[in-house]
């Protein structure tokens, strides 16, 4: 029969491997292990909410080409609004970094 105190050993080697693996997964995950990104996690959607800007350059220049002046002032407007909806969902995740890492102390 196992006693409380071997059981709580027990657990806590469990609470410490599994903390070991998620931040082995969280390394091969980020390259900025200190600032782990809870979302998104699929390629696709982390190209569009934080597009390189090659790639933005680029496709402004062919918009631009493509459909005229004007619209390209719609699309700025709306770089701007998708710069701002980052900017706040960078703040969101440091909010949900701190609130993790206060629950673990």
């Amino acid at each position: 029969m196992t006693t409380p105190l071997a059981l709580n050993e027990r657990q806590h080697a469990v609470r410490q491997r599994l903390h070991q693996q998620r931040e082995l997964i969280a390394q091969q995950l980020q390259t900025n292990v200190s600032a782990p990104a809870l979302y998104p996690r699929s390629m696709t959607m982390r190209f569009l909410t934080t597009p390189p800007p090659v790639a933005v350059q680029m496709l402004t220049q062919v918009v631009s080409l493509l459909l005229g002046a004007r619209l390209l002032r719609t699309l700025n407007t709306a770089l701007v609004v998708a710069q701002m909806a980052r900017g706040l969902s960078q703040q969101r995740r440091l909010r949900l970094l701190r609130q993790a890492s206060d629950a673990e102390v």
